[in-house]
């Protein structure tokens, strides 16, 4: 007599066999990288619900192993990581690679967006389809899932400021390019660094405060380490995304490709209402924290506007002697903010 447990193992194992004969398609398990602490917002309410929109529009063919924190390669190092193929799916901030993808970095720029959504929304019009696609991603061979603009950036110091003034000779982290060029403008000191590196960075006093959004501030934990904030101005932005190559984008069939950018835009505008939404608790939380929020006066705003336009123009400019259409990327972008 047969033993049934068995049995049953073996007409398992030749149904396994069979199904694969057949060619039933099995599961595509993505490796998305990140440089990204565990729990921040942007991997939490974007790339998870990324996956989870795809999974559910493609009957769970598609699955996702997330490597955060760094782990598989450095914040610069990420869009690198994508196209080699040592990543999937990997967190790009235009910002950190302006070298390949510099016309991305539009969407940054100071006195532009007054919102995440705004900003958000425009940045994806320009990236699925529009003129960032067509003039920056097409031929570099990448393509973006997602990407959300965050906040307009404010300036935070680890000492007690109230003006543009005190500004002048603070040593200021920023994600480079035009914010760069707009606190050089205002007399700080730009420091160009990755935002893991900042929590250190303030602690060793490499750098007197840094320029960030209110949720960057509390995921990366630098509230107790500053003492004043600006609010209610732009120093301009920084645009996250996750980014896939053009090859790996293309391997996929018609289906799961339109799943994965229908479950991008879904993602971007997830993650952007939850910063807007939670901006006004993000800067209680930074209050208790023992940060004292300042308004610019109307003068300084006014120069600080008149620093923000110039900033922009140079960016254009620089672009377009490179022979690349900066000038046309501004007006498509400050149109789409309309």
């Amino acid at each position: 007599m047969r033993h049934p447990i068995l049995s049953m193992t073996r007409l398992a194992a030749a149904a396994a066999l069979l199904s694969c004969s057949l060619g039933a398609p099995a599961q595509t398990v993505l490796r998305a990288a990140d440089s990204l602490p565990v729990g921040h917002f942007f991997s939490e309410k974007g790339l998870k619900f990324w996956m989870a929109e795809v999974r559910k529009q493609t009957s769970n063919a598609v699955d996702l192993q997330h490597f955060p924190a760094e782990q598989l390669g450095k914040a610069k190092d990420m869009l690198q990581l994508a196209m080699s193929g040592v990543a999937d799916v990997a967190y790009v901030v235009p910002s950190y690679a302006s070298d390949k993808i510099p016309l991305m970095t539009v969407s940054e720029l100071p006195g532009l967006a007054k919102s995440s959504c705004q900003g958000t929304r425009a940045f994806m019009k320009l990236a699925h389809g529009g003129i960032l696609d067509k003039k920056e991603l097409e031929p570099n061979g990448i393509v973006i899932l997602f990407g959300t603009v965050l906040e307009p950036y404010q300036v935070y110091a680890n000492k007690p400021i109230n003006s543009l003034d005190g500004i002048k000779g603070l040593k200021l982290r920023t994600a480079g390019g035009a914010q760069s060029a707009t606190i050089k403008a205002l007399g700080g000191v730009p420091v160009n660094m990755a935002a893991p590196e900042t929590y250190d960075s303030l602690s060793r006093g490499t750098i007197d405060g840094v320029v960030f959004p209110s949720a960057s501030l509390l995921a990366y934990d630098l509230p107790g380490r500053l003492k004043a904030g600006t609010t209610d101005v732009s120093f301009g932005t920084t645009v996250l995304t996750y980014a896939m190559s053009a090859k790996r984008f293309q391997a996929f069939p018609e289906n799961v490709r339109q799943a994965m950018l229908t479950a991008g835009r879904a993602a971007a505008e997830n993650v952007c209402q939850f910063l807007d939404q939670n901006a006004a608790a993000n800067q209680a939380k930074i209050t208790a924290a023992g940060v004292t929020y300042f308004k610019l006066s109307d003068a300084d705003q006014k120069r600080l506007a008149e620093a923000s336009s110039a900033a922009q123009k140079e960016w254009a400019t620089q672009l377009d002697r490179r022979g690349k259409p900066g000038t046309e990327v501004l007006d498509a972008y400050v149109n789409a903010l309309k």
